[in-house]
């Protein structure tokens, strides 16, 4: 009886502190430009599931919230609105700001174009720029699971090869041409190249009658991407340092040399063969007595760190006036590959990928009705990997290789292999003593447009002209080698090593190969757009582009 009675208090008790701590905050919601009320917009304490409520007919609201609850105001075609609560409020004034596109407004639907959204009929997904805004690789890999239809995928987790690939609504072409056409400013280009933090609107255009405009380019959807522009008023400064840390989950497990021996023993014998170790030489594995013939080496433990780092800095201007406005950015990133590299090794020459970025949008008003837009913008990339062809050989030669077939490096110094070919070379061999290799990219594109606006002429008649040129370098070089590999067969009757030659030394090879790619670009668009008898809307598209592009390659080696 007395232990209920104590329940009964507790509760009582934490009843009274938890209406005492409830606060209550009432208001109306209005829009910051016209002032006049809102309703339906929601309203909801942030992180805190199930409680909400909505204004109503008259804007008007009333929530129940405790101290340090923040209440969030969201409503379609306005910027959320968020409100830390600290007490009682009974008249909270809340004035929300449009966003940048309205429901009723437009979206963007291509060439540059918009529409009401009650009028598009076609698929049309807009994102919301701030889910872009995260420390990833690329947008590629942010966009899979944002979007409604887009499927992507990643294949490597690798630095400069762990873009994701991404298709609209599927894969609807096989070959080389079954990714979406993105459009960056209206220029095709790649979402990898851009840094998330230029990005100004997203959107995706995924059936055939949103796509219609752009033709056979647009069959396996569109992709359209707005950079930002300067704005007329005072100077912005905005600056990002990320440091992200990445751990590596999932591994395969293999075991060490002693089980290796006691199960390849196993196997011998249950076909009926002799054990391949006898019980002397399984004595030396388990107590560790001769690790040049019997070494127990982890090979992923030797090669593979499983933290590493990555930073990227980001920097931007904005700002400008009546006549004209500006943008400016510039980024970098620096992110080492997960490879653990010998301290002693000639070729350590921190394995990773590197990445340097710049844009710049200055828009200009010639007269009232006449606009031009500069654009420039470009990155540098380079890849620092180990000589050898490819890093899959490294996670082939990881598979195949147990614990126990050759050390790391023997007693005297000598570098093993277990047999003849390539690929019986270590990871640790591949990793640290075959040379190594780069790849640099560098990428340029300089635009210029003109938009004049014949309303004075004739009531949204529009007109644009933009030319661009793009130039892209690829250039690699090689510098492969390999040292003298040997394999201990056995101990001489003094004890030391009976080795012998596998592979002979290959001295340094050197090799490059570059490409040059050029584009010229033009296209011309009009397009007219007016209001008859109050809710007649009449809207048509002339467009017209052309393009010349040369390839130039030069290998050696």
């Amino acid at each position: 009886m007395n232990r209920i009675i104590c329940i009964v208090l507790l509760l009582l008790t934490y009843y009274t502190a938890f209406a005492q701590n409830q606060l209550t905050v009432s208001g109306v919601v209005t829009d910051g430009a016209s002032q006049e009320t809102i309703p339906g917009v929601t309203i909801y304490l942030k992180d805190r599931p199930g409680m909400g409520t909505t204004t109503d007919i008259d804007g008007k609201f009333s929530i129940k919230a405790t101290r340090g609850d923040v209440i969030v105001f969201s409503s379609v075609g306005y910027e959320t609105f968020e409100y830390l609560v600290s007490k009682d409020e009974p008249n909270l004034q809340v004035s929300m700001k449009e966003g940048a596109i309205m429901l009723e407004e437009a979206v963007v639907t291509g060439m540059g174009t918009t529409q009401r959204k009650v009028s598009v009929v076609g698929a049309i997904s807009s994102v919301n720029v701030k889910e872009l805004q995260t420390p990833g690789s690329s947008i590629n890999n942010m966009i899979g699971g944002r979007i409604p239809g887009i499927i992507s995928m990643q294949t490597s987790g690798e630095p400069g090869d762990d873009i994701s690939e991404f298709w609209v609504r599927g894969i609807g072409t096989f070959g080389a041409n079954s990714s979406a056409l993105v459009l960056i400013d209206g220029l095709e280009g790649n979402l990898s190249d851009i840094d998330p933090a230029d990005v100004e609107s997203f959107s995706v255009l995924k059936d055939a009658s949103a796509t219609a405009v752009y033709g056979v380019r647009g069959a396996n959807g569109v992709v359209l991407v707005t950079t930002k522009r300067g704005e007329e008023g005072k100077l912005q400064i905005t600056g990002r340092a990320n440091f992200t840390l990445s751990h590596i989950t999932r591994m395969p497990e293999y075991v060490d040399s002693y089980d290796y021996a006691l199960l390849a023993n196993e196997a011998r014998v249950v076909r009926g063969d002799l054990p391949l170790y006898s019980d002397m030489e399984l004595t030396l594995i388990q107590r560790g007595l001769d690790l040049d013939l019997y070494p127990n080496i982890d090979w992923q433990k030797e090669i593979m760190k499983k933290n590493t780092y990555k930073q990227s800095y980001y920097a931007s201007i904005r700002g400008g006036g009546k006549l004209a406005r500006y943008f400016v950015s510039l980024g970098l990133s620096n992110e080492p590959a997960a490879y653990k590299q010998a301290s002693n090794s000639d070729y350590n020459k921190n394995i990773g990928y590197n990445k340097y970025t710049f844009r710049s949008n200055i828009d200009i008003n010639l007269t009232e009705s006449t606009k031009i837009y500069f654009g420039s913008e470009g990155f540098y990339s380079k890849n620092t990997l180990p000589g050898i062809n490819s890093t899959d050989q490294l996670w082939q030669s990881l598979a195949m290789l147990t614990s126990i077939t050759i050390p790391k490096v023997y007693s005297t110094g000598d570098i093993p292999a277990y047999g003849t070919g390539y690929n019986t070379v270590s990871p640790y061999v591949l990793l640290n003593h075959t040379g190594i290799r780069t790849k640099e990219q560098s990428n340029l594109q300089i635009t210029l447009s003109v938009e004049q606006d014949f309303s004075k002429i004739l009531k949204g008649l529009r007109m644009r002209a933009q030319g661009a040129y793009t130039a892209t370098n690829y250039f690699d070089e090689d510098r492969m080698t390999l040292p003298d590999l040997y394999f201990a067969e056995g101990r001489n009757v003094d004890g030391s090593l009976r080795l012998v030659r596998r592979i002979q030394a290959q001295q340094t090879a050197y090799g490059y190969s570059q490409d040059q790619y050029r584009k010229f670009f033009f296209e011309s668009t009009m397009t007219y757009e007016n209001i008859f008898a109050d809710n007649h809307r009449v809207t048509g598209l002339l467009y017209y582009n052309i393009s010349d592009h040369k390839k130039v390659s030069d290998i050696l080696g």
